[in-house]
């Protein structure tokens, strides 16, 4: 797995499992030590699905670094 990024101790990471039947790119979210991680999207292990599997992953951080900055205050 290839770490994306990281927001309050929770990761987002980019895994690819050439080996399997389903060759997939899969975003996985979870704790920084992925020691419990999930997967939250699968795509096709294309050029089109690694960049949307990118975006999904940016998509992520952001929302995790928006919930981090309410601080009873509107997110920045």
């Amino acid at each position: 797995m290839r770490p994306v990024g990281e927001v309050d101790g929770i990761g987002v990471f980019l895994a690819r499992h050439p080996n399997r039947k389903d060759d997939l790119f899969e975003v996985v979210i979870g704790p920084a030590s992925c020691s419990e991680c999930e997967v939250v999207a699968t795509l096709p292990t294309t050029r089109a699905g690694k960049t949307e599997a990118i975006r999904i992953s940016m998509a992520i951080l952001r929302t995790l670094d928006l919930i981090s900055s309410i601080n009873d205050r509107p997110p920045v």
